[in-house]
């Protein structure tokens, strides 16, 4: 026997419709002068007809849209280790999934609009979702700390700058189609150079950070208050 076709209703339906409105708007428009109305406009539709989606509105259309061109929820699930873990064994878990990040956010046009309506849009909605992002991130650093304590060196800091750069570096080849530094990532030698600078950097600070790290742990040893680490 033959699967049954599932039957959507006609809220289900108008929600699948209203998700793919969003995106295309999203791309010509941008996340700026997006409402409940023009949305509603789009369909042609009711407003009261948006409001009452049962995924929650026009928040919740915004929301669905993102989560399923959001690449950071599977990463999540993908690249993790217990804090117990070897430290170069989190050392690749973290130049991995750099690497893939930067190749997931070149390739998701869906990610670039909501990464830009992030940076460049006052909303509720997507503060929210770049809140969430960031507590699962947060676990998920959070299994280096061990390494850089006492070393003076900020992974996170680290982390921060190269995800800014991927986000800057992606969206002026996309949008600008110039270089950056004189770097051209539409250009696939470039593209490989930075792939490879990103895991270059991550072992650079990771092993620079475990040396000072391992000199910080000696001061503490008793007998050692005094000891100076070489510069």
């Amino acid at each position: 026997m033959g699967r049954k076709k599932k039957l959507y209703t006609e809220r289900e339906l108008t929600a699948v419709r209203a998700k793919r409105a969003l995106r295309e708007y999203v791309a010509a428009h941008g996340y700026k002068k997006l409402t409940a109305t023009v949305l509603a406009d789009l369909l042609g539709v009711s407003l009261s007809t948006i409001t009452r989606l049962a995924i929650g509105g026009l928040a919740g259309v915004v929301k669905e849209t993102i989560k399923e061109s959001d690449c950071w929820p599977p990463f999540f699930e993908k690249f993790k280790l217990p804090a117990y873990a070897k430290a170069w064994k989190k050392m690749m878990m973290f130049i991995q999934m750099m690497q893939a990040f930067f190749d997931s956010f070149f390739m998701s046009e869906d990610m670039q609009h909501a990464i830009l309506g992030q940076i460049s849009v006052e909303s509720e909605v997507l503060r929210e979702i770049s809140e969430a992002r960031e507590r699962q991130g947060a676990e998920l650093l959070a299994i280096a700390d061990g390494h850089f304590k006492g070393s003076g060196v900020s992974f996170r800091a680290v982390m921060a700058l190269l995800l800014g750069g991927i986000y800057y570096l992606v969206l002026h080849a996309k949008y600008n189609k110039s270089t950056v530094c004189g770097i051209d990532i539409n250009k696939q030698a470039d593209y490989l150079e930075v792939k490879d600078t990103i895991a270059y950097l991550i072992e650079l600070v990771w092993q620079d950070g475990g040396k000072k790290r391992k000199r910080w742990e000696k001061r503490q040893q008793p007998g050692n208050e005094g000891f100076a680490s070489a510069a």
